[in-house]
């Protein structure tokens, strides 16, 4: 008898064998701050080589070699700011070409990087490429590329402890009830933090960010922080689902954005829109966009829509409308406007309307959206036509043509104002000049001419005082032909306000503190300060004095004229040592801007410095130093023969007298101020206001940074000039 058994079968499956691919972290970032000493140290990481011996990829090639080179990407800086230098490879990784030969599997490059000539980069964000390449030779000795890979480097470069941001003046809308919304924000700089008001969230899916909350009166906030370029995200809380959120359903509120973790520099505004059902709203209305023919097209405007059914939309043909985020058939969230290329369009103003149908309460509904679009034939302005220009700002007007052989006649129309509490009055200039072109563009500056126009003060004012009115600057540009200088069109550009100096660093709006320096002030044993504002002429301006956060003063400041002088009086402050003084100006009810004050101890020597600034208003600063007056002695002699003896006979003497001012001790911050001063052309120490002693700068050098030192002075010489020949000062 037999007995059957069970034999299992076995299939032979051969295994597949895993290969490396090419790997490497996240782009290396450095970031370096000019104006702030920062070491820069340098990063290391590992490059995974891909796997090619043994793979389909191999067929057909009897050696390889892996390739490593260094490129930098872009044109930002022709500097070579990157040292590099891998495990794998002999020497240094540059530009040119270095190969060794690949004969096994697994391999990975032990990448060295470090920063070198930040001196001689520029300002901006630049990006090197570690480039690998593993190449195969054919059986006729040809190298042939297999595969290739980079590892990106990133070096930033900043002037100062600048912090921008990608999103402003932006709309959030809520219904109740239905998901939130969420605002992406791309936060750059060396290191910077945003705070929420209460009620509002902060995250980020960067791990490098770090998220905090803080807990105070009007409820939690939230803070983030970080250095870089940083992506966060904005989110609402719980309280915007409540019905109290309903009882004032929009709220203007802002990010405050801080340099460092105490340093304000502006806030991020925004709107949130809190709805119910059976609303049919949009937001922004109207829209406006304006271009040049030949320059950059406009940017897109999203029009956030709240309906709670389907609607229609009509528009004219020269827009593009395109809906998103459909929150169900026919209904959507956002209206992407922009207008069709201005290359099928003809230079001129379109206006029409967007028109969205809806049903609400059982009735059809049409909203209108007005669109304006400016579209310029050969021409664009850098500059606003609804807010205050900066005379030094380096802005340019961009002239285009497609015409060959041209060029733009100008005729700048200038009104300039004397100031308000001189006379008042205006005068108009006709300044005509010409722009040639080069392959059929050009750029032009005239802020600097406006700024020579620009009157200036003559005496320094002691009290609050309306200062001067901008400058009214209106273009009329003709492009003609050469030689024949016909005419081949012409434009007349809406009227440009000016005033003085370069954009503020505290400013929102047309509100600003005329100032260079956005540091905290030293004072010691200062009576007063001048502050100089930019204020919208007529609007009423709620203003704070607060001592080390509390208000001790507040009061109301209307302006005739957009430059104001509010002369800050601290002996009714009665500060005393270590206290933080701060002024408000309130833009809106939630908006304001803030200058502050440190209180140092009171110095044994005190000199008021008065000077013209980049505004060309006057400001004030405290030196705490010793000072010397020192006359400097000139003589005219002539000789004469008397009796065959030379004679020295004296013609003329002049006494110039020279002054060494020590500016004592004094914040980082307020080294702007020092620069401020040695550039000016009109210096004065202030001995009453009635007596003020007129200076002329005599520096010639100054230690701007020292590392060795911890506490910074500056020692600054001037010339007096003399009101009469025997004058002799003492302070």
């Amino acid at each position: 008898m037999s007995i059957p058994v069970n034999t299992p079968s076995f299939v032979d499956t051969p295994s597949t064998q895993a290969f490396q691919n090419w790997e490497s972290p996240s782009p290396n970032t450095f970031i370096y701050v000019q104006t702030v000493y920062n070491a820069i140290y340098p990063a290391f990481c590992n490059v995974k080589i891909k796997d090619i011996i043994g793979t389909p990829e191999a067929s057909g090639y009897t050696q390889f070699r892996l390739k490593v080179m260094k490129i930098y990407f872009g044109t930002t800086s022709t500097t070579d700011w990157l040292v590099a230098n891998g495990s794998l490879f002999p020497s240094l990784i540059t530009g040119a070409p270095q190969t060794i030969p690949i004969t096994s599997s697994g391999m990975v490059d032990f990448l060295g990087l470090s920063i070198q000539n930040l001196a001689l980069v520029n300002i901006g964000t630049h990006e090197a490429r570690v480039v690998y390449t593993i190449e195969g030779k054919t059986p006729s000795n040809i190298w042939n590329e297999i595969s290739s890979y980079f590892h990106v480097v990133r070096l930033s470069v900043y002037e100062n402890e600048q912090t921008t941001w990608s999103e402003d003046d932006f709309i959030l809308n809520h219904y109740q009830g239905t998901p939130r919304p969420e605002k992406t924000i791309t936060m750059n700089g060396p290191q910077w933090t945003v705070i929420t008001p209460a009620d509002f969230i902060l995250e980020s899916s960067d791990p490098s960010v770090t998220i905090g909350t803080s807990t105070s009166a009007a409820g939690v906030q939230y803070n983030a922080s970080g250095s870089g370029e940083k992506v966060i995200k904005l989110k609402i809380g719980d309280y915007f689902d409540t019905p109290q959120a309903l009882v004032n359903p929009n709220y203007n509120r802002a990010l405050m954005v801080l340099a460092g973790t105490s340093t304000l520099v502006g806030s991020i505004n925004f709107i949130l829109n809190v709805l119910t059902p059976g609303d049919f709203l949009v937001n922004p209305s109207p829209l406006n966009f304006e271009a040049t023919k030949g320059g950059t097209e406009p940017l897109a405007i999203d029009v956030f829509v709240f309906a709670q059914n389907a609607y229609s939309i009509s528009h004219p043909s020269w827009l593009l409308v395109t809906p998103s985020q459909e929150n169900s058939p026919g209904n959507y969230a956002n209206l992407n406007v922009v207008p069709i290329s201005h290359a099928n369009l003809s230079g001129g103003t379109y206006a029409g309307n967007i028109e969205l149908t809806s049903i609400v309460g059982g009735s059809p509904v049409t909203i209108q959206i007005p669109v304006t679009y400016v579209l310029h034939e050969f021409v664009s302005s850098p500059y606003s036509t609804t807010l205050f220009n900066f005379t030094k700002d380096p802005l340019f007007f961009e002239f285009y043509t497609q015409t060959n052989d041209t060029y733009f006649d100008i005729k700048m129309n200038v009104e300039i104002f004397d100031w308000h509490f001189q006379t008042g009055l205006s005068k108009n200039y006709v300044i005509p000049f010409k722009v040639p072109l080069y392959n059929k563009r050009q750029r032009e500056n005239i802020g600097l001419r406006i700024d020579k126009m620009i009157s200036r003060l003559v005496d320094p004012l002691f009290e609050n005082s309306n200062l001067y009115n901008a400058a009214n600057v209106n273009l009329e540009i003709t492009e003609k032909t050469y030689p024949a200088h016909e005419v081949v069109r012409n434009t007349t550009l809406t009227t440009i306000k000016f005033l003085a100096g370069v954009t503020p660093k505290i400013k929102n709006g047309n509100t600003a503190f005329l100032e260079i320096s956005e540091g905290t002030k030293r004072i010691a044993n200062a009576k007063f300060d001048f502050v100089n504002l930019l204020l919208d002429p007529g609007q009423i301006y709620d203003c704070e004095i607060l001592r080390n956060g509390v208000s001790i003063e507040q009061f109301q400041i209307t302006s005739l004229t957009p430059s104001y002088l509010y002369v800050m009086d601290f002996e009714s402050i009665e500060p005393v040592l270590g206290d933080v003084i701060e002024f408000k100006v309130f833009v809106n009810a939630t908006d304001f801007i803030s200058k502050k004050y440190l209180v140092f101890p009171e110095s044994e020597y005190t000199n008021m410095i008065l000077w013209e600034d980049e505004f060309k208003l006057v400001q004030t600063y405290e030196f705490t130093g010793k000072h010397l007056v020192k006359p400097d002695f000139t003589y005219q002699n002539s000789n004469q023969k008397r009796n065959l003896i030379d004679y020295i006979k004296s013609v003329d003497s002049k006494n110039t007298q020279k002054i060494s001012l020590n500016s004592g001790f004094i914040p980082k911050s307020d080294r702007e101020i020092i620069m401020s001063i040695l550039a000016s052309k009109r210096l004065w120490v202030y001995i009453d206001e009635n007596n003020l002693v007129e200076m002329v700068n005599e520096t010639k050098s100054i230690v701007y940074d020292d590392i060795d030192r911890e506490l910074i002075s500056f020692d600054l010489e001037f010339t007096i000039n003399k009101k009469r020949h025997e004058e002799n000062n003492s302070f």
